[in-house]
């Protein structure tokens, strides 16, 4: 589910999203599963990803638009960035091609050569180069979070979905790390593909503000997020889509913001091949 703007491979984390881009049909018929029955089986196959790591085996691009809004939720400044993504010690990396249309400048393009380099540093010496990163991952504890109801399964992308809302089980939830004080207020829906019992969708806002750290590091008064995932083999599903609309302050700063993130071009690496 969250995470605010995350660089994300999504197999492995749940994050936010808003309405509007899927393209789902009509809901189908009741699962014969229970609401428990299907996040076991969600659980399970979260963990099996943890260990085979396929999407290490893909590359593909990520075009991302961050637009800061005013008051009046009009855009005062907008950044669009391409990014190719790409399996660098096992673990994806984005480095930057391109900036607010134009390709990226000498000095620019040597920045990411040296970020990639200092990425790359970071895994050799068994260190997590996300490791400041908020992440989310489908595990009991957040599971355990909610409380979850099975709806009418739905089709999404001519595959059919169970789908879960959920809401959060009591208003005293433990916060263990920053991302449990909007964790803790969200409600929402999942979408479990009925075959593979991945993750295809994930739907959330706050139900409440959030104040963090009682209000002295700031406040979220809204946020709305959407993630969206697909299959591309049998085994792999990987990110489409991410957007998020967030609402509030950090400190004396605003954070009104929109955050798009939509996933291409998704090709095999090309391992290199042993020599005879």
């Amino acid at each position: 589910m969250i995470s605010a703007v995350p660089q994300i491979p999504f197999s492995r984390r749940l994050v936010l999203t808003g309405l509007g881009l899927l393209t789902a049909l009509p809901a189908l018929q009741a699962s014969s599963l229970t609401a428990e029955q299907v996040l076991n089986r969600a659980l399970e196959r979260a963990a099996q990803i943890e260990s085979e790591d396929h999407e290490s085996s893909f590359r593909l691009r990520a075009r991302r638009i961050s637009e800061k809004l005013g008051d009046d939720g009009q855009v005062k400044q907008r950044e669009e960035s391409v990014y190719e993504v790409f399996p660098v010690e096992g673990r994806w990396f984005e480095r930057m091609v391109e900036k607010n249309g134009r390709p990226l400048s000498d000095e620019e393009e040597a920045e990411e050569t040296r970020r990639q380099r200092r990425f790359a540093e970071k895994i050799r010496r068994g260190k997590d180069p996300d490791a400041k990163r908020q992440q989310v991952r489908l595990d009991r504890e957040l599971v355990d979070k909610y409380d979850w109801k099975l709806q009418p399964q739905q089709a999404l992308d001519g595959r059919t979905c169970h789908v879960l809302a959920f809401r959060p089980r009591n208003d005293d939830l433990p916060v263990r790390n920053r991302m449990d004080y909007a964790l803790n207020k969200a409600e929402g829906e999942l979408w479990i593909d009925t075959e593979r019992f991945e993750v295809a969708r994930v739907r959330f806002e706050l139900k409440e503000k959030v104040r963090l750290w009682w209000g002295i590091l700031g406040a979220i008064w809204s946020a709305q997020g959407l993630v969206e995932r697909r299959p591309v083999s049998e085994r792999t599903w990987l990110p489409r889509q991410f957007e998020m609309y967030l609402n509030g302050r950090i400190l004396f700063s605003s954070l009104h913001r929109r955050e798009e993130i939509h996933w291409t071009d998704i090709r095999p690496v090309q391992l290199p091949r042993a020599q005879d």
